[in-house]
């Protein structure tokens, strides 16, 4: 099992939102959110674990 922590996660989201917006400036946009969604999801439960936790969970 891989471990993620929150900021793995939002190096990640800022990766796709650069790339979204590359594409968007180019006049092609990228229609799936699917991963930025899973993306969110996952941040948001490392958010909900708490600091106590090390904000890290299996991938």
């Amino acid at each position: 099992m891989v471990m993620r922590t929150i900021e793995v996660v939002d190096a990640e989201l800022r990766v796709l939102a650069a790339y979204r917006r590359a594409c968007a400036e180019a006049g092609h946009p990228v229609r799936s959110t699917a991963v930025m969604d899973r993306l969110l999801d996952e941040r948001s439960v490392l958010a909900d674990a708490g600091p106590g936790d090390q904000g890290a969970v299996g991938a």
